[in-house]
């Protein structure tokens, strides 16, 4: 899900960045496809996160957003 020895690439403008925090989901909603595309839910360790938004502080990025298909899960 995240490679440490890779340089994070800026998709965005240098003011803010995106994290992806999770991938996957564990509800099997009847209206929604990702448990079958993305496979179970797996969380980032945080200080994996921690580090990913140290490196974007370094790069003047002034406002971080998480995302994931669920971000009110971990696991």
């Amino acid at each position: 899900m995240y490679d440490h020895e890779s340089p994070r690439l800026m998709a965005t403008p240098g003011a803010y960045a995106y994290i992806k925090v999770a991938e996957g989901c564990d509800h099997h909603c009847a209206f929604c496809a990702i448990p079958g595309i993305r496979g179970r839910l797996r969380s980032r360790q945080p200080g994996s996160v921690v580090e990913e938004c140290k490196q974007l502080l370094d790069m003047g990025v002034k406002e971080i957003n998480f995302i994931a298909q669920d971000t009110s899960a971990y696991g």
